[in-house]
């Protein structure tokens, strides 16, 4: 398993290539951020979203994630064999914190499933029905569908699926003043310059837009 789009892919593009990412508005992030979850499959599903957009963490990272991997003590999440089988260690902010307590407090993930076992999954089979096999993780494609279908009905922005979540984390972090070394550390980059080519010069171009918008409309 790996992440679902190749960084060196993008460092690979022919000079002035531009590159182009899906970007959800900071106004949209704020939304989901804001999403309060009522039913228990809405908790499970705020849970996934809270995590792969307050952590930078890869749709195969989170499928790998166990409870053993939490720290909510001390608000750290281990990530282990991450791209390349390196583990590192990444925030867990308050509100993923409270969004994936909430959903363990929802009982879809039963209570004698062993803490080394996937935080998401399902006992159903291929068919639906649950209760038919063990406990097994999420697809790759199944999280994405998830949070394509959640963005889309929240925010109205069609196709966002879980690597775009990543973006996410990047534009909300670079925003708020994140340094490059230390966004490029959490979210598992081989090199700053990795973060700096497809993540931050991209959506500088989109902040900048955004800046002469509001000097202008003030």
């Amino acid at each position: 398993a790996g992440c679902e789009q190749n960084p060196a892919k993008e460092l690979g593009k022919a000079k002035g290539e531009e590159i182009k990412l899906d970007l959800l508005t900071l106004d949209e992030i704020q939304a989901l951020l804001d999403v309060q979850a009522r039913t228990d499959t809405d908790k499970r599903n705020r849970a996934i979203m809270l995590l792969l957009m307050q952590t930078g963490i890869r749709n195969s990272e989170l499928r790998n994630l166990s409870l053993e991997d939490l720290d909510f003590e001390n608000g750290i999440i281990e990530v282990r064999e991450g791209k390349g089988g390196k583990s590192r260690f990444v925030a867990f902010p308050l509100l993923a914190k409270q969004a994936v307590q909430s959903y363990l407090l929802s009982g879809i993930r039963p209570l004698d499933i062993s803490a080394a076992e996937p935080l998401f999954g399902s006992c159903a089979d291929e068919d639906g029905r649950r209760g038919r096999t063990a406990w097994h993780p999420f697809s790759r494609a199944h999280i994405t569908a998830l949070m394509k279908r959640y963005v889309e009905k929240h925010t109205g922005h069609p196709g966002i699926g879980s690597h775009d979540l990543r973006h996410a984390y990047a534009s909300y972090a670079s925003h708020r003043g994140v340094p490059t070394r230390l966004l490029s550390l959490s979210m598992g980059h081989a090199s700053e310059t990795t973060t700096s080519k497809i993540y931050i010069s991209v959506l500088d171009k989109q902040r900048a837009a955004m800046v002469v918008n509001g000097a202008f409309d003030s």
